[in-house]
């Protein structure tokens, strides 16, 4: 079982080790910011299937390469 602590943790640790700020995984994920801030300070007890879906396709996804002019 999933607490509301270790989703949290895990949705935080998981987007701070690709260095994006919840924005940053908002937009990779489709959710809303507020949502996203919402997980992470565990005030989500639990999520839809089709939004643990779009976190983990967005968190496992590889980084975009960057484009240097």
């Amino acid at each position: 079982m999933v607490t509301r602590t270790s989703l949290a943790d895990t949705v935080r640790k998981a987007r701070a080790s690709k260095l994006w700020t919840q924005g940053d995984l908002a937009r990779e994920s489709g959710l809303s910011p507020s949502l996203i801030a919402d997980i992470e300070r565990g005030a989500v007890v639990r999520v839809l299937q089709l939004t643990a879906s779009k976190l983990e396709r967005a968190l496992a996804a590889k980084p975009k390469p960057v484009e240097v002019d």
